[in-house]
């Protein structure tokens, strides 16, 4: 399983091209194919290697009813706003401009470790949503009440 961590701030230029942090890139392994879609939160662009996409999305659809009118919506709103995204020979991703506007994304990104995955942010907006976060100790004691 490929593991992101870290928390990298880049520059978007004027095409809306950034660079892919040379850690998440070597994690990728010369995996230069991606997907990318929208957060549930609305907040962030969530990115992932194919392979892995892949494997999510087939489980899933193996839990779908076919005939089931909400799923089929849930798994259409999930696979129809993602979009892929390439990294070229430079180490750089082009964001798309309608997920680059809808995110408010300026002219800085974070790239954040999920573990399997990770997240694109508006830098101003992560540093905002970072600072009025409750601290690491508190979500994990939730985290170990709710898991046993």
């Amino acid at each position: 399983m490929k593991m992101f961590m870290s928390r990298t701030d880049a520059k978007v230029d004027a095409k809306g091209r950034v660079f892919v942090p040379a850690a998440f890139r070597k994690e990728l392994a010369g995996e230069m194919r991606l997907v990318a879609r929208i957060d549930t939160s609305g907040h962030y662009l969530m990115v992932m290697s194919r392979e892995d996409w892949d494997r999510k999305i087939e489980t899933l659809m193996a839990n779908i009813d076919e005939w089931d009118p909400e799923e089929q919506d849930t798994l259409q709103q999930l696979v129809g706003e993602a979009e892929y995204l390439e990294i070229d020979a430079q180490g750089r991703t082009l964001i798309p401009k309608r997920v680059a506007e809808k995110l408010n994304f300026g002219t800085e990104v974070s790239f954040v470790g999920m573990a399997d995955k990770f997240a694109i942010w508006d830098k101003a907006q992560y540093d905002e949503v970072a600072s009025g976060r409750d601290p690491l100790y508190v979500r994990m004691k939730k985290l170990k009440r709710n898991n046993g």
